[in-house]
Parts: structure tokens; C-alpha cells; sequence
């Protein structure tokens, strides 16, 4: 997970800060990844000095993580939907559902003591990556052109993900200028 997020966000792992974790040793394989997301604010290990790399990674842990790495905020009075998450995870799973990165497992639940598996791992930060880059769904006003890669909304560029430009391209821009547009993005249950 440490690895993922590092390169995903791009931090430098080679000049980094000894984050003093008593189990993760310099020579440890993922030592870089490890110091540069707890340089980051991103992790702060178990309270214990210790970090517990061999330790499965569990649901809740996972949004910790998602939220500090990319940064995602809960709005004031935005309670939880789920009936399984209380204390030390709570802000982060919250802040995971109202920013579109889960809706849970279903039945009013989030699972945040089971193992967090690869692909689930795998689409939190693939959803918390598109949110983030993903602005132009968040901005108010008109499209004014588009561009390849681009689009200017209220004459801010901005960048288009893969998916959203099925919609707004070149072929659709006569059609699209002027037009003020909503869109939803919905994501399989996890």
C-alpha cells in the first residue's frame, strides 16, 4: 500500500526523513515508500513506533490513508451512513462516501476491520485519483471550448480524465459550447 500511494502521488522516496519506526529498518525493501508517507502526513504508524509492514492492511486503515493522501475533507454536519464505523476511522470512511470513493459493501456497512484486498485498494485510489483530478464535473458556469486533453470552463483549462472525455471531445464540442452540464459518477459497491 505504502509503495502504491508513494508513486501514485509521486513523492520522492530516496531523500528522505527516517520516519524512527522501530520495525521498518533502512534496508527494509519498501524503507523509501514507507519514510516519504509519513513525511507526508499521510501515515503515523501504530502509536507505538511501530509502522507493522507485514501486517494486513485493514478497510478502515485504508481510508485513513486514501483521505490524508489525497487530501479528502468531510463537510460540516456530514454523518456517516454507516452502522459499522465508529471512532478512530469514522472522519476518514465518512470522508471517503461523501466524495464519491465508496458507498460501502452494502446493507448500511463498511467493513472496517477486514482485509482491504489489492483490487479494492486498487479502486479507492483510482476513484480518490479521478476526484481529485476529475474538477471540471465541480465547476460552476459554461463550457467554453474543448481541446484534445482540455477543456475551458469559465476561461480555466482544464485537464480531462479518460472518461470524460467519451462526453466531451472534439466531435461533441459545437453541441457542448455554452451548455452547462451535471455530471454523475457512479461506482460499483466497495
Amino acid at each position: 500500500a505504502a509503495k502504491i500511494i508513494a508513486r501514485i502521488l509521486g513523492l520522492d522516496t530516496t531523500d528522505v526523513v527516517n520516519p524512527e519506526f522501530k520495525d521498518v529498518p533502512t534496508n527494509h525493501p519498501h524503507y523509501g515508500d514507507i519514510a516519504a508517507l509519513k513525511e507526508a502526513g499521510i501515515i503515523s504508524g501504530d502509536g507505538t513506533g511501530n509502522y507493522l509492514p507485514e501486517k494486513f492492511l485493514t478497510r478502515g486503515e485504508m481510508a485513513k490513508i486514501i483521505a490524508n493522501a489525497f487530501k479528502l475533507e468531510v463537510p460540516a454536519e456530514s454523518p456517516t451512513p454507516f452502522t459499522d464505523v465508529e471512532g478512530n476511522f469514522e472522519q476518514y470512511i465518512t470522508a471517503l462516501y461523501v466524495n464519491g470513493v465508496t458507498k460501502g459493501v452494502g446493507n448500511d456497512k463498511f467493513n472496517p476491520s477486514s482485509k482491504v484486498t489489492r483490487e479494492q485498494l486498487a479502486a479507492f485510489v483510482v476513484r480518490a485519483e479521478e476526484i481529485v483530478a476529475g474538477e471540471v464535473v465541480d465547476k460552476a458556469g459554461s463550457v467554453k471550448s474543448i481541446d484534445g486533453d482540455t477543456i475551458v470552463v469559465n476561461g480555466e483549462v482544464l485537464l480531462l480524465t479518460e472518461k470524460l472525455k467519451a462526453v466531451f471531445n472534439e466531435k461533441n464540442a459545437a453541441a457542448l459550447k455554452d451548455a452547462k452540464v451535471e455530471l454523475v459518477v457512479r461506482y460499483a459497491d466497495a
